[in-house]
């Protein structure tokens, strides 16, 4: 008798496992009006994550979840979200605030950009003047 490990299989699992979630979340959501609703009809419960930005890393007590923090950046309030697969479950979100960023914010992060691109700019024209130049260094030859 022979045991083998396969760690393709628990992927295809968890695959299956949130395909269903999807389908079982997708027709109830036709039948609720908001998260509560939805998560009362499917005996869950709704936890509440604040300042969720694009530039956020996780989400407390879920944990890293790009797809779910990218989806509730991009959401619009008041609207249930189709079910999203995320790395750690599936998540059905509804934005209920959105914080425009401040305008300080915005010119810092203009400054950083400017800054790095301007770095940038010197290092690829540098490098592309070496490029052009066909210049061989046979520096190790000699010392």
């Amino acid at each position: 008798m022979c045991s083998i490990v396969c760690p393709h299989g628990v992927f295809v699992l968890k695959e299956k496992k949130a395909e269903m979630i999807v389908d079982e979340l997708t027709a109830a959501m036709a039948e609720v009006e908001s998260l509560e609703d939805l998560a009362s009809r499917l005996n869950l419960s709704v936890s509440e994550a604040s300042d969720i930005s694009f530039n956020s890393y996780s989400i407390p007590g879920a944990g890293i979840e790009p797809a779910v923090i990218a989806t509730a950046a991009n959401s619009p309030m008041n609207l249930l979200s189709d079910p999203i697969t995320g790395t750690n479950g599936v998540y059905v979100i509804s934005v209920n605030d959105i914080q425009e960023p401040d305008s300080t914010d915005i010119e810092n992060i203009h400054t950083r950009l400017v800054s790095s691109f301007r770095v940038r700019a010197n290092y690829e024209a540098f490098e592309a003047l070496k490029k052009s130049a066909n210049i061989v260094d046979s520096r190790t030859r000699f010392y």
